[in-house]
Order: structure tokens, then C-alpha cells, then sequence
């Protein structure tokens, strides 16, 4: 079979529920493959303790992470780890195994494609640079170093700024009538812990009251128009009024409070999920609104389901959820078979018939369904393998599609083989094999049977059929075997919460 490019990577973010990881490009062994960590601190080490289970065009990795599942904020890799190695040796003059070269051929290029996947996460010179890699560093490590030099050097002017600003302080003096300088605090004023100085009312005045006129010490969210004092203060207009000045209070109702149907004083929040109405007088900030949309653009964004697990709705909402079943595996080629027999004493007869392909598995079914849950709601999610039926609890199950027939085997009298028939398919549909071929020459050379195509889902990636395999054959004397079916690509389970747009 061909060798299509892959990406030779794959990589996945802990979310405290997957234990299996799938990858799609091919590798022989679990010795080929290397698992990677990354945790939140940036530290990257190699995984230990994980299996493999391998198909034809990829496999998936089960892995516990301390026994549990992947945690928030870790990373996992999946990459090659190809042996370079050549171990095919091909002697002139002898029969060559068509499969033996094809094996080669194919780990050749997952190891070319494991190179370029490495290739592109390394920082590549143009072809025209004079630079060496060695030259990339050291420029790198002497800025760095320069950065920290200029840091080092802007803190220690800083520094001497404020002992010089210090030192003028304490050479500043006494203030006079003529210069600005230190003062100390007499008698008669009073000092507060944040600095603000005062001068309390004179003993003998009298405070005015309710019920009686006399002097008023002007308290918080009030102000005199005017003159501080002197003459210039007794020739404003109106001296001494009082006007409502900048205030605020915990108490809402001290300077009345605003709601939906009257002007006045609001409280501002930042807490968006806060609960209040209008009419106690509570408003949004900038701040809140964008807390508020930032989380509305969370919550829309998809979440795509690839193992079984509980999902568990964040937001009491209605969410667009799609099922797709497993894809169905692929039918195996039938056997080959020949005989050979001494007809009327005269000469010998040669028979072979080839097997059958083996038909293609069907698409699994792709269900669309719109669900309503409550905030914390959790839903047990089902993603089947191939063949294996996909569920989002009791609110959509989708099927998987069916496997591929085998192909027919060939035996003495019973005619060519035919080909099996493609699985039940739920999107396009699935190929049957191709019939077997009979040849009666002295040294008879004829193939098996072609497998039947899969039948392709209509969603993504996920719930393909597979290819049926082709069937045995007959050549250089000798009966080839047949393929076994490619298997289905597996379910998924995807979530995306719908607001109106």
C-alpha cells in the first residue's frame, strides 16, 4: 500500500478526564514511538508507563498520568522514534517479496517524515546566510546579557536619584516668610495619621443644630464657594455657601439611590454574575462587561469529544451536540488456491484460482441534536471505535457502521471467488471487493481480488470506513497471501454551546 504523508506528531492538553490519546501516522512497533510531557512550569521530560495499541494508519496511547488522568495545564506529544536503520538485504538472482520491499520503502518515509516534523520546530538559516547556528546563539546570549547590563545600570541611577532627592531634603531648612522649607507643627493644630493637618472649632462657638442657627464645620461631599479667606473671601457672591461637593457612601440611601425609574447615585461591580436588579441601584462596570463578554466567548467555542467521558455543561444553556459512530473495518481478502493434475496419461494440468477482495466497512451514522442542560449537569459521553456505536447520554445515539465481508476463498470446482460486500454505511456507501481471477497456464500469475473502498462519513476525520483487503494471488510459483481489512476510524462526540448565533 501507498504511504501518504502524515504529520508524524500529535499533541494534546490535560483536561483531568482523557487517558487515551489517538495519533494518525504509522508506525510498526511501540519501540518506534516516544511520548512527551510538558508541565505548566515549562519543564519537558520523556513519559514512562504508557501502551500502545497499533493499527494500519495510526493507533492510540493509553496513558495515566500518577494513576490519574492527564491534569489541567500539562501537555502531551505523540512523535515517531524511527530506528534509521536498514535491515532489508536483497540477494541478485533470488525471488524478491514485493512486501518485504514495500515494508522498507514505507519506514523510509515515516523516517523522512519524521525528520521534516523536527525539521519545522528548528530555527533554519537562509540559504544565503553567512551566519553559522553557533554564531545564532552567541548573538542571542549577547543581547541577553546586555539587556541585564542596561537593567542593573538604569536601577542603580534610580537609586542615586532618590538619595540625591533625600540629601536635598535634609538640606531644604526651616521655611520663612520668604522661602519655602520644613515647618513643625505648633500648638492648636492637630495632625492626622495620613499626614492632613486641621485646626479644631474654637471652644466657645457655638455648633449649629437642628434647632438652632450657629457655626457649621463642613463635613464629607460638601464645599464652600468662595475665597479660602480673608477680605477676598467676604467680596464673593453669596460668601460661605455650601454646595454638595465630591461624596460617596456604603449606605445607598445617604444621598439617594438611583434605579431604573429615577436619577441618583448607583454602586458600582465588577462581578457581571452578581445578584441585583435595577432597582436597587447596582450598575456594571467597564471592567464587569468585558469579564461578562470574555466568558461568552468561552463558553462558545467547541468542545470535541475523542474517548469516553462525562461531559459536564459549564453554563445552563441549549448546546448543538454531534454524534458519530465508529467506522467499520474492512472485510479480508480471500485465499488463493491451485492444484495441478496428469490428464489422459499425456501432460499435466494447471490450475489457480485467486480470493476475493474483501468488501469495505460501512460510515458510521452522524447524528445533529440540540440539548438543553442545567449549569453542572453531567452527561455520559460513549465514542465508539470502529464499528462501536457513539452516545451522548440518552439524547442521541449514533451507529456504527458495519464491517466489510470477507472475500471468498478459492478451492477445487468451485468456480472464481467473488468478492465481499461492503458494510451497512451510513454516509456514502461501501465498496464490495473485487472477484478473483483463474489462470490454467504451466506457471500460472494472477492477483487477488481488489478491496472494496470505505464508506466515508460526512463529519471530519472521525467514523470512515475501512478498506477491504485484497485477496491472495498466485505467482512465481507460489501462492501469495491475502490483506486483512483496514480497520474504521473511531467515533466522536462534539459540543458547542449555541447563542443565538
Amino acid at each position: 500500500m501507498t504511504m501518504p504523508y502524515s504529520p508524524s506528531r500529535a499533541v494534546y492538553e490535560g483536561n483531568n478526564a482523557a487517558t487515551s490519546f489517538p495519533f494518525f501516522f504509522r508506525v510498526w512497533t511501540a519501540s518506534q514511538l516516544v511520548v512527551t510531557l510538558t508541565s505548566p512550569e515549562g519543564v519537558t521530560s520523556e513519559a514512562a508507563g504508557w501502551t500502545a495499541d497499533l493499527g494500519a494508519a495510526g493507533g492510540e496511547i493509553t496513558y495515566l498520568h500518577q494513576n490519574a488522568p492527564l491534569p489541567n495545564g500539562w501537555k502531551l506529544a505523540i512523535t515517531r522514534n524511527m530506528p534509521f536503520t536498514q535491515e532489508v538485504n536483497l540477494v541478485s538472482a533470488s525471488r524478491f517479496d514485493p512486501q518485504v520491499i514495500e515494508d522498507a520503502l514505507d519506514q523510509a518515509t515515516a523516517e523522512r517524515q519524521q525528520t521534516l516534523e523536527m525539521m519545522r520546530r528548528s530555527v533554519i538559516l537562509p540559504a544565503t546566510s553567512s551566519e553559522t547556528p553557533q554564531d545564532v546563539v552567541q548573538n542571542i546570549f549577547a543581547a541577553r546579557d546586555h539587556s541585564q547590563a542596561a537593567r542593573a545600570f538604569s536601577q542603580a541611577d534610580r537609586a542615586k536619584t532618590e538619595a540625591d532627592r533625600a540629601q536635598n531634603l535634609a538640606n531644604i531648612g526651616p521655611a520663612t516668610q520668604e522661602k519655602f522649607g520644613m515647618v513643625k507643627i505648633g500648638e492648636g493644630i492637630a495632625v492626622k495619621d495620613d499626614g492632613t493637618i486641621s485646626v479644631p472649632p474654637p471652644p466657645k462657638i457655638s455648633l449649629a443644630t437642628t434647632a438652632s442657627a450657629g457655626t457649621v464645620i463642613i463635613g464629607e461631599g460638601l464645599e464652600i464657594a468662595g475665597a479660602s479667606s480673608g477680605e477676598d473671601a467676604q467680596a464673593q457672591p453669596n460668601p460661605g455657601t455650601v454646595s454638595l461637593g465630591g461624596h460617596a457612601s456604603e449606605n445607598g440611601e445617604k444621598y439617594g439611590r438611583g434605579n431604573f425609574q429615577f436619577f441618583g447615585h448607583v454602586r458600582l461591580t465588577d462581578d457581571f454574575e452578581e445578584t441585583a436588579s435595577a432597582s436597587e441601584g447596582i450598575g456594571l462596570s467597564p471592567a464587569g462587561a468585558k469579564a461578562m463578554y470574555d466568558k461568552l466567548l468561552g463558553l462558545k467555542g467547541t468542545t470535541t469529544i475523542t474517548s469516553s467521558r462525562d461531559f459536564v455543561a459549564p453554563e445552563a444553556a441549549t448546546y448543538r451536540v454531534t454524534v458519530v459512530g465508529g467506522g467499520g473495518s474492512g472485510g479480508s481478502g480471500g485465499t488463493a488456491y491451485d492444484w495441478s493434475e496428469y490428464v489422459n496419461d499425456a501432460y499435466w494440468s494447471y490450475t489457480a484460482y485467486s480470493g476475493g477482495g474483501g468488501g469495505g466497512g460501512g460510515a458510521g451514522e452522524t447524528l445533529v441534536r440540540d440539548v438543553t442542560l442545567a449549569k453542572g449537569e453531567s452527561v455520559p459521553v460513549i465514542v465508539g471505535g470502529p464499528g462501536g456505536n457513539s452516545s451522548f447520554g440518552s439524547h442521541a445515539v449514533a451507529r456504527g457502521g458495519g464491517r466489510g465481508g470477507n472475500g471468498g476463498s478459492g478451492s477445487r470446482g468451485s468456480g472464481i471467488p467473488n468478492g465481499g460486500g461492503g458494510g451497512t454505511s451510513y454516509g456514502s456507501g461501501a465498496g464490495s471487493g473485487g472477484r478473483g481471477s483463474w489462470d490454467n497456464n504451466e506457471t500460472p500469475s494472477i492477483t487477488g481480488g481488489s478491496g472494496g473502498a470505505g464508506g466515508r462519513s460526512t463529519h471530519g476525520q472521525y467514523g470512515h470506513g475501512g478498506n477491504g483487503g485484497p485477496g491472495g494471488g498466485y505467482s512465481s510459483g507460489r501462492r501469495t497471501s491475502p490483506s486483512g481489512g483496514v480497520s474504521g476510524t473511531q467515533g466522536v462526540v462534539i459540543v458547542t454551546l449555541n447563542l443565538g448565533g
